[in-house]
């Protein structure tokens, strides 16, 4: 790392980055939680013994929806993203700061839906159905 010449203004690092746009984390978040509950609900019905039929297919439809909103909106705005996957807490939590939510709840949320969704769809072929 090259040191900071003398005479050159430091930025101090106390200083919160800068917020993602609103709407921009709204689309994203949206997009993550449709994903999520849309496999949640496919989840549901492959439990059920249906897994296959058309509701089965038209929640994995929205769930794949969902990462189109997520996909869509990343790449909207002028605000870099912090590093990271779109799932990762830093993402997260930059999401939630945004449209003033949470970040620990909405990452709970976020895990929750989308382990439930996937547990579920794993129990049939776990049970040989």
């Amino acid at each position: 790392m090259t040191p900071i010449p003398p005479g050159v203004p430091r930025v101090p690092s106390s200083l919160p980055p800068v917020p993602i746009e609103r709407p921009r984390a709204a689309g994203m978040l949206g997009g993550l939680l449709l994903f999520g509950v849309g496999f949640l609900l496919a989840a549901v019905v492959a439990v059920a013994g249906h897994g296959g039929g058309p509701l089965y297919l038209t929640a994995v439809g929205l769930g794949f929806l969902g990462i189109g909103l997520v996909a869509f909106f990343r790449n909207r705005g002028t605000v870099p993203l912090p590093e990271g996957p779109v799932w990762g807490r830093p993402v997260l939590a930059g999401l939630a700061r945004a449209v003033d939510l949470p970040a620990v709840p909405v990452t709970a949320v976020v895990y929750g839906l989308i382990a439930i969704g996937f547990l579920g769809n794993m129990l049939p072929i776990l049970r040989g159905q």
